[in-house]
């Protein structure tokens, strides 16, 4: 198991695509009001990590997995083969 600087996670939001279909092209406060943190972060060793997300207002769920690096979410990547 890798550990994981839990510090980062706050910083992997994603916009849910049903309250703000314009994603980052929104205006300032429908980013904010619908900038969804991940309920889950998963690592396979490689450069990316997939995030779980569900939206607080909608309850809508998606993954992504092209958003953030392993880096980017704390994931030490020294100890990856």
């Amino acid at each position: 198991m890798t550990p994981i600087d839990r510090r980062h996670v706050s910083y992997l939001g994603d916009y849910c695509g049903h309250c703000n279909p314009a994603g980052d092209q929104a205006d300032s406060c429908v980013r904010l009001s619908t900038l969804v943190e991940p309920d889950g972060v998963t690592w396979d060793g490689d450069r990316r990590v997939t995030c779980e997300y569900v939206c607080d207002h909608c309850g809508h769920r998606w993954m992504r997995s092209d958003l953030w690096s392993a880096e980017q979410a704390g994931f030490d990547q020294k100890g990856a083969a």
